[in-house]
């Protein structure tokens, strides 16, 4: 009985990990247009120097035009350019600031510009502690802008992780009802054919062990690697043997006129809870699948051993 229902916990988890791929998958192919992330850096540099500066719009762009940055993408500066950076090695950024400051101190030594205030923020903070042994001053202010980068940061990874979120939970939803990924059926389906969830269960099994030994995750790449990772999960997904895509006349029987109201409540609630569920993201899905597979390894082998021992007492009877 526990490894009937870990069969369909797997299978439901399975079909989960599919599609939340395909989301994921969908997701960075707008990212690679959109570059939301790059946008989202830009407005973490803003609010590093909005405190320390006069004019901020104009030393975001000083930043971002610094020859160690800009070097990072094409074009000129833009708050609204897509081809921002989504990325700003620390280093650089610590880099950059310490060079900034040593120009506008050039230009006027009694600046106090928001590249020479965090230049005297870092110095500031290495008079409180001794030198390393081997370390110059400007390798230690270099590791203080480093780390006020990396906590700064976390607040930029915040607010991409909830636009992420927000992206993908519409990109579920439009996919459940698109493909008619109905969470109650598909647990229904698997409930009352044992078979079926065993085939499917070890299916998964292999499934993990061959993603676990590649790159099948929907990571930031090319549009072209996003497509292949769509079309791969999709022949998987047609693979199952599971109820998933509309046949002909059920979109109509489900939500036409002569539907019955318990029916198209069930619908909408199976696809709604698939959409949420695959706002999660395919790294959850695949760990708590790996967990689940692991799992039904461990009692299999005591589910076969029991199974024998009642066939060698019937046989002794």
């Amino acid at each position: 009985m526990i490894l009937q229902l870990l069969n369909v916990l797997i299978g439901l988890t399975l079909v989960y990990v599919i599609f939340s791929s395909i989301a994921s998958a969908l997701f960075d192919a707008v990212e690679i247009i959109v570059k939301r992330r790059g946008k989202l850096l830009a407005r973490g540099i803003t609010e590093i120097l909005r405190r320390l500066s006069d004019n901020v719009d104009a030393d975001v762009e000083r930043f971002y035009e610094h020859e160690l940055i800009n070097s990072l993408f094409d074009g000129n500066f833009g708050k609204n350019s897509r081809k921002l950076p989504s990325y700003i090695p620390p280093l650089r950024f610590a880099r950059a600031v310490l060079m900034l400051a040593e120009t506008t101190l050039a230009q006027d030594a009694s600046a106090t510009g928001p590249f020479v205030r965090l230049r005297a923020y870092a110095e500031r903070l290495v008079g409180q502690r001794a030198l390393a042994p081997g370390e110059t001053l400007v390798a230690a202010m270099e590791a203080e802008l480093v780390d006020h980068f990396n906590t700064s940061m976390d607040r930029v990874s915040g607010w991409f992780a909830r636009y992420a979120r927000g992206v993908l939970l519409v990109i579920g939803l439009v996919l459940a009802f698109a493909a008619n990924v109905d969470t109650l059926q598909i647990v229904r389906s698997l409930s009352m054919d044992p078979l079926l969830a065993e085939r499917i269960a070890d299916s998964a099994a292999t499934y993990v062990d061959r993603r676990t030994d590649s790159v099948d995750v929907a990571d930031d790449g090319a549009l072209d690697q996003q497509i292949a990772i769509i079309n791969k999960n999709r022949e998987i997904a047609e693979s199952l043997g599971l109820p998933l895509g509309w046949l002909e006349g059920e979109f109509a029987r489900n939500f036409g006129g002569g539907a019955k109201a318990d029916d198209v409540i069930k619908k909408v609630i199976g696809l709604l809870l698939t959409g949420f569920a695959l706002s999660f993201g395919a790294t959850f899905w695949f760990d708590l699948l790996s967990k689940l597979v692991d799992l039904r390894a461990s009692l299999k082998p005591k589910d076969e051993d029991l199974k024998v021992e009642k066939d060698s007492a019937k046989e002794a009877a």
